[in-house]
C-alpha cells in the first residue's frame, strides 16, 4: 500500500492546519494570520495582499481552501481598533485585534486603526469590508450537514494599484467547521498540518474516499476546482498560526513538533513540491502549558 492509495475502510485522517490561497501572480501573498478556537472549531484568517499591477482595470481575486467543510463570513469591518477592546470576550475580532498588537510588539510592528485599516510594519493596509466580498466556489449549494474534502472561497476584487503605489489590502474572515468536519479533524489530540500535507491529504486521501458516495458530477466538480487552485497556490512571506482562548488562562493545550513523533506522521506523502511548508505541530488536551495572554 503506498501513499496514493488510501484506505478507505478506515477513518479519514485525522488533522487540520492552515489554509491555501491561489491568486494571480500580480497579487503579492505578503502575510496570512490564522488564530484557531480548538474547542468550537473556529478560526479566524487574516490575509495581507500586495496588488502590484497598474493595469487599469487589472481587479484580481484571491481563492482561499480550507480542507472540511467550512462556512465564512467577512468580520474586518468589525476588527478595528475600539477603546478597552481587551475586556472584551476571545472571540470578539476586535479583542482579536487587540491581541495580536500586543504579539506583535517586538517584531513585525502590527496595529489595527480605528477606520478598520491596518498597519503592518509601517505600511498600512485598506480595509476590504464589504459583506459580498467572499464567495463559494464550488458549484453545488452545501448544508450544513456532512464533511467535504474541502470549502473553497474567491475573495475580491482587489482594485489595481495606481502609478504612485502599490495598492495594499487586508481582510478577517471568520471561518466556522462544520460538525462532521469537527469530528474527522479535531479530538484530545490532533495535528496542525502544514501545507503541503494537507494539500496532498486532500488529494490522496480525501478525495478518493469521497469519490465512493458523491455523484460523478459533484466528485468531477472537486477534482477539477482543486487543479485549477493547485496552479496558482501561492506561498506567502509570513504565515502565523495562534491557538486562542479566554484571556489570562490556560489554554488547555499543549504542543509538539510533528517531526518530535513517528506516531503522528501522516499516512500520505509530506513533500509535494511546491507545498513544502514545516510539516505542523500536534495539539494534545492535557491540560496544557500555553497561555493566552
Amino acid at each position: 500500500m503506498n501513499a496514493t492509495e488510501p484506505r478507505l475502510d478506515r477513518p479519514a485522517e485525522q488533522g487540520t492546519g492552515c489554509v491555501s490561497v491561489s491568486c494571480d501572480p500580480h497579487i503579492e501573498l505578503v502575510k496570512i494570520c490564522e488564530a484557531f478556537d480548538a474547542d468550537n472549531g473556529t478560526l479566524w484568517i487574516d490575509l495581507y495582499l500586495n496588488h502590484r499591477s497598474d493595469e487599469p482595470g487589472d481587479d484580481q481575486y484571491v481563492d482561499l481552501l480550507h480542507r472540511g467543510r467550512l462556512f465564512a463570513k467577512n468580520v474586518t469591518g468589525q476588527s478595528g481598533f475600539r477603546p478597552r477592546a481587551q475586556d472584551l470576550n476571545y472571540r470578539d475580532p476586535a479583542s482579536l485585534s487587540w491581541r495580536l498588537r500586543e504579539l506583535h510588539r517586538l517584531y513585525e510592528p502590527l496595529r489595527f486603526l480605528e477606520d478598520n485599516n491596518a498597519e503592518l510594519e509601517g505600511d498600512v493596509y485598506d480595509a476590504v469590508t464589504e459583506d459580498a466580498l467572499v464567495a463559494t466556489v464550488l458549484l453545488d449549494e452545501l448544508s450544513d450537514e456532512g464533511d467535504k474534502p474541502f470549502t473553497l472561497w474567491r475573495i475580491g476584487p482587489f482594485p489595481s494599484a495606481t502609478e504612485e503605489a502599490d495598492r495594499k489590502y487586508w481582510v478577517r474572515l471568520k471561518l466556522r467547521m462544520s460538525d462532521e468536519t469537527k469530528t474527522v479533524q479535531l479530538g484530545p489530540e490532533f495535528p496542525a498540518y502544514g501545507e503541503g500535507i494537507l494539500l496532498a491529504l486532500i488529494t490522496y486521501d480525501d478525495l478518493p474516499r469521497f469519490r465512493k458516495t458523491a455523484g460523478r458530477n459533484e466528485y468531477l466538480n472537486y477534482e477539477n476546482k482543486l487543479k485549477r487552485f493547485v496552479e496558482g497556490n501561492a506561498i506567502p512571506r509570513t504565515y502565523e498560526y495562534v491557538v486562542i482562548g479566554p484571556t489570562n488562562q490556560r489554554l488547555g493545550w499543549d504542543s509538539k513538533g510533528l517531526r518530535e513523533g513517528e506516531k503522528n506522521a501522516s499516512r500520505v506523502a509530506t513533500s509535494i513540491e511546491p507545498y513544502v511548508y514545516d510539516p505542523g505541530r500536534i495539539f494534545s488536551r492535557d491540560g496544557g502549558s500555553l497561555r493566552w495572554a
